[in-house]
């Protein structure tokens, strides 16, 4: 599977031997590029808001951003 970041996750299930393993992952892989790609997006918003915040406030040491 290919996100549009460029990342690539396999997906080794789709070569399985078991039918219905291939068939839920078959649909499944459809979805999984959408997914993996908001993903992606919001861990890079993440990261450049965790940035910013240490560059404009003083004393900020540490940061925890979570999105759940």
């Amino acid at each position: 599977m290919l996100r549009l970041t460029g990342r690539i996750c396999p997906i080794p299930e789709l070569s399985s031997n078991n039918f219905m393993k291939r068939q839920f992952w078959g649909k499944d892989s459809m979805n999984s590029p959408v997914q993996g790609t908001a993903a992606d997006i919001i861990k890079i918003a993440m990261n450049n808001v965790n940035k910013r915040l240490k560059e404009r406030i003083s004393g900020f040491k540490n940061s925890f951003l979570q999105i759940s």
